[in-house]
């Protein structure tokens, strides 16, 4: 039975990493890094709630236990690192914008994948999916060979606002659903190994042993990540044991990593996008006061000067809304940085800071997010003004 819990949870460790197009996981804002130390809160299952757009999940309730699970990120190389847990060790490698789980250990327990299992690609957007067979051989308890296997699917599934039980409210926040079918078979005989042929772990084979096998797993995964945090702030995990007998919980818990925490590491690139989003978060709050001010020309921007701050812009959306170009000139030289976003204040796309002086042409990707009305906010010398640009 040790063996049988350990798959259970084995498969639940990653669909990890963010970004900011939406929510979008990426490499730069969540890819896990080496020295990383985290400690998370460890509590009764949370059911995962709402899906889609626009959705809230209330956690002000929610009540903080004493037990605490502390995990560690160690990097071998550039590309390959270990998420060390209580009792089990992980081991990761980034592959192009693929992250793959390569293997996994345990006390009387060591098992490497043949075929890797698809962690993650970058980026990751909301209705972004992805789906994988893997396979796994190794040793339990030095006595027995071991055969790992199974079938995932992940789906960026929601994204919306989270209340915490701090009180506090994070805004940007994406889930993540990973749902996972897995089998095993344990045998002194090494004839349940695949022995050099590959035929043991394609797709069809794996199908079949997972629709045949008198007792299989399937592990539901949901984690929650929020734009300037590297590591979800949420995750909870529910293990099925399906048997000739029937269906019962196998495990299930939930992980709580508080934002205030996490914002304590060390994280130049995720320290930046947070204070970004504060700033926009109050432009969007003074444009909600004045009601977004100025007179407003065909592409839905206001002409001319802003406020005399000293330059001047000019946007035009493409035809279908995938694109939006926008043109700037400035008296003098300023930082410069812009920001688009959803009316309802989720990050699409930004620019890199610049040092600007006379004009200035961005254009911004906008095929993922197709909304009639978007919000471009100028980040001048560090102040923020923001107005809406509407499709025609």
């Amino acid at each position: 039975m040790k063996a049988k819990y350990f798959l259970g949870i084995a498969v639940g460790m990653f669909a990890s990493t963010v970004s900011v197009r939406g929510q979008v996981l990426t490499h730069s804002l969540n890819h896990p890094r080496g020295g990383d130390d985290v400690t998370r809160h460890v509590l009764p299952y949370v059911p995962p709630g709402s899906e889609g757009r626009e959705a809230f999940w209330d956690l002000s309730t929610l009540t903080l236990h004493d037990e605490e699970e502390r995990v560690l990120f160690s990097a071998s190389s550039d590309t390959a690192f270990r998420v060390t847990r209580p009792q089990s060790v992980f081991r990761y490698c980034l592959t192009g914008d693929t992250l793959l789980c390569t293997g996994y250990s345990a006390p009387n327990l060591e098992v490497e994948y043949l075929r890797p299992r698809l962690a993650l690609r970058y980026p990751f957007a909301y209705g972004d999916s992805i789906a994988s067979f893997h396979y796994g051989e190794g040793r339990y308890s030095h006595v027995l060979n071991m055969a790992v296997y199974g079938q995932s699917f992940s789906k960026a599934d929601a994204e919306g606002v989270l209340l915490l039980p701090e009180g506090d409210t994070l805004r940007h926040v994406l889930r993540v659903h990973e749902h996972s079918l897995l089998g095993q078979r344990l045998s002194p005989d090494r004839g349940i190994l695949c022995l050099g042929d590959s035929a043991v772990f394609s797709d069809d084979t794996i199908s079949c042993r997972l629709r045949t096998d008198s007792v299989t797993w399937t592990v539901d995964t949901y984690r929650w990540y929020a734009a300037g945090y590297r590591y979800p702030v949420l995750e909870s995990v529910r293990a099925v044991v399906s048997t000739d007998l029937g269906e019962h919980t196998h495990f299930s818990r939930t992980f709580y990593h508080p934002a205030f925490e996490q914002a304590y590491m060390e994280d130049a690139d995720n320290l930046e996008l947070r204070e970004l989003l504060a700033l926009q978060d109050r432009a969007a709050s003074a444009v909600g006061r004045t009601g977004g001010g100025g007179n407003t020309g065909t592409d839905g921007f206001p002409d001319g000067e802003r406020d005399g701050g000293g330059y001047t812009c000019d946007c035009a959306l493409s035809a279908g809304g995938t694109r939006l170009d926008v043109e700037m000139f400035f008296e003098g030289e300023h930082e410069v940085q812009l920001q688009v976003s959803t009316i309802q204040g989720y990050v699409i796309a930004r620019s890199p800071k610049r040092r600007v002086q006379g004009a200035l042409h961005e254009t911004f990707d906008l095929s993922s997010a197709r909304h009639n009305v978007y919000m471009l906010s100028v980040i001048l010398d560090g102040e923020v003004r923001s107005e809406k640009v509407v499709k025609q």
